[in-house]
């Protein structure tokens, strides 16, 4: 064996020609990445952050669309429920009408008030982050409330939309009479005001589902930068 191996044996396992693996693959401390940027050798670079705040929010034009279809659903439902709440057949003897003679037309008269109502707070609350750059609840809550709510409202519209549009066509099937009396036929105005009030409440749900996806796609882009 010769000089030289038997001074390779002698020295210490991790000196500078007998480095350990960790030793060579881990730097010390910072190095200068490819792209310019401080990085850490397990980490990112210091300017990315893991999960950006700002990454479930939604773009100017994606914000001003999803205020128009609050306005419009508040729009709808308010005209429904005006049309609703006004309807009454008084000429009729010897009982007089109205939409509190029906079940399923005060349910149409609910889900458009709770609706309507729910819009206009939407609307307030869409102006609020336009304007302060922020929402009024933390984002988490509020991106799971408006999909949410957004989702219960729909259902609860069209379900009381089509509980009353069975009701009306059964009335001019007369199948059903009002107040066990009146049919169609000697009730018309009061008919058709009701089915009016039916219609604007079905564009009211096409309008708060339209705003659902909008919250919906807006509530993924959050769950997305959050993973």
């Amino acid at each position: 064996m010769g000089s030289s191996e038997l001074a390779d044996r002698g020295r210490a396992p991790f000196t500078p020609e007998h480095s350990s693996p960790a030793a060579v693959a881990a730097p010390a401390g910072p190095v200068e990445g490819g792209n310019g940027k401080v990085v850490h050798y397990y980490g990112r670079g210091f300017g990315d952050a893991p999960n950006d705040v700002s990454a479930g929010r939604l773009s100017t034009r994606a914000a001003s669309a999803l205020l128009v279809m609050r306005f419009l659903s508040m729009a709808f439902s308010l005209a429904s429920l005006l049309v609703m709440v006004t309807n009454k057949s008084t000429h009729l003897r010897p009982h007089s009408v109205k939409w509190t003679d029906v079940e399923a037309y005060r349910y149409v008269l609910a889900a458009d008030a709770i609706v309507c109502l729910y819009s206009f707070a939407e609307i307030g609350l869409g102006f609020w982050n336009m304007i302060r750059g922020r929402m009024l609840m933390p984002e988490t809550m509020a991106h799971w409330f408006d999909f949410g709510h957004d989702q219960g409202f729909a259902y609860l519209i069209f379900s009381a939309c089509s509980a009353g549009t069975a009701v009306a066509r059964n009335l001019r099937k007369k199948n059903i009479l009002i107040l066990g009396i009146y049919a169609c036929d000697k009730a018309d105005s009061f008919c058709q005001r009701a089915e009016i009030s039916i219609g604007l409440g079905y564009g009211a749900f096409v309008f708060i589902a339209l705003s659902s996806l909008i919250t919906g796609y807006r509530l993924a882009k959050w769950l997305m930068s959050a993973s």
